[in-house]
């Protein structure tokens, strides 16, 4: 099985210095092609595509200059559409619980990594604007 991991895009809003309120989308992909048992030739392709929307919180719980390390979740839906063995569609609860995140930079643009589990995955790593 192919995937392109998971891509995802978020907002965030300071509410207060230690509080941020914040919305995101993430895409995952996954792709795999079947075989015949009998004779090895390919059957067909296999594809999933899920799309997650989910509101959520993080809590700063370090806040320096250039460095903040925060903990959060994001509670939400997820879509799948799914060219298994037959078209099928379906929407679901969805999640993201962060156990430790850091930002590191200063001024406009940060680099971010994270630990949790979700719909996101175990670790996930990025790169962020402040407006």
């Amino acid at each position: 099985m192919r995937t392109a991991g998971a891509i995802s895009l978020s907002y965030g809003y300071r509410a207060l210095p230690w509080l941020a309120v914040k919305a995101s989308g993430t895409y995952t992909g996954l792709y795999q092609k079947t075989y015949h048992a009998s004779d090895g030739s390919q059957a067909r392709n296999v594809s999933r595509h899920y799309v997650y929307l989910m509101p959520g919180l993080d809590f700063f719980w370090l806040r320096r200059p250039c460095v903040e390390m925060y903990s959060g979740f994001e509670i939400g839906a997820g879509f799948v559409v799914a060219n298994d063995w037959d078209y099928s569609s379906k929407s679901f609860a969805g999640g993201q619980v962060t156990l430790a995140g850091i930002r590191v930079g200063r001024g406009k643009f940060y680099f971010m990594s994270e630990l949790g589990y979700g719909m996101r995955g175990i670790a996930t790593a990025g790169a962020g604007i402040r407006f």
